[in-house]
């Protein structure tokens, strides 16, 4: 009869060292695996997105939705640009022809909202689907329903206009399939520099290393930030960005081919957002 033996110190040591060098090898390489799919998907998403407001502008006569990246704030109902990730503004503008809410142009041509976030963001913002559902009516409190804003994690740039920060001129998003003097991009992965959530640093919705996290609020999602002892964009050499454009095609950018804008806070000039460090929404960076 035999008797079995109890591994020896020496076995077990061997045994855990080999189960290291495994876990080693195999952690990254999932994790890699994890980011290239969720790489695809964010192409996908972007395939989505300029295929979606391209039909919508069929529909309308060639004209793209009108920019919701905007803030009513004075009694006199004026209005000033804001950050163009935001998909439902805070409150209506004075004209009906203005609404607060994305989904009250585009739900009918994307009723899943899950498209509109970029999957390789930390998270997704809790409520993306129920605000988009809501549109008009979207609302944290059951009491003021026009009180609450929504962020989502792509620059959507469509009808957008703002203070370029090279050139001190004017961005225009495009408003039409024709339009003149217009950006082509429609819309774009977030990638930015000293938003308030992250001050003095670069932030984006695609993985950027060594990541930090801009944790989420209640109406926005959380993002993927890197803190640098100065300001040099070259460290991200190697990362990828995305961009849907107007004639359907999605592209792949790196952050040093790019240019830069601010957000305005007029609605019909281009006065950049006060540049105290981490005070507003920051700098976005897309393809020049």
């Amino acid at each position: 009869m035999k008797v079995r033996r109890g591994l020896t110190l020496v076995e077990i040591l061997t045994v855990l060292s080999i189960t290291t060098v495994l876990m080693s090898i195999t952690v990254p390489a999932v994790s890699k695996v994890r980011r290239q799919a969720r790489s695809l998907k964010g192409m996908n998403n972007l395939r989505q997105i300029v295929l979606g407001v391209n039909i919508y502008a069929n529909d309308n006569g060639g004209s793209f939705p009108i920019s919701v990246a905007t803030k009513t704030d004075a009694s006199d109902g004026s209005w000033r640009w804001e950050d163009p990730r935001m998909m439902t503004a805070c409150k209506s503008r004075p004209s009906k022809k203005y609404n607060r809410s994305m989904s009250s142009y585009l739900k009918e041509y994307f009723p899943d909202a899950d498209i509109l976030a970029c999957p390789s963001a930390p998270s997704k913002y809790e409520y993306l689907q129920d605000a988009w559902d809501a549109g008009e009516q979207w609302s944290l409190s059951e009491t003021d329903y026009v009180a609450d804003s929504m962020y989502g994690s792509y620059a959507f740039l469509w009808g957008y206009q703002a203070y370029l920060t090279e050139t001190g001129g004017v961005f225009r998003g495009p408003s039409s399939q024709n339009g003149r003097r217009e950006s082509d991009i429609l819309v774009s992965d977030y990638f930015g520099f000293d938003h308030y959530r992250s001050p003095g640093a670069f932030s984006s919705c695609e993985y950027i290393k060594p990541p930090g996290v801009a944790m989420g609020t209640d109406v926005s999602s959380d993002f993927w930030t890197v803190d640098l002892s100065s300001r040099n964009i070259s460290r991200f050499e190697k990362a990828k960005l995305r961009s849907g454009m107007v004639d359907g095609s999605v592209s792949t950018y790196n952050p040093l081919d790019t240019t830069s804008f601010e957000v305005s806070i007029e609605s019909d000039t281009i006065i950049p957002y006060p540049s105290e460090l981490g005070t507003g929404p920051g700098q976005f960076y897309i393809p020049k």
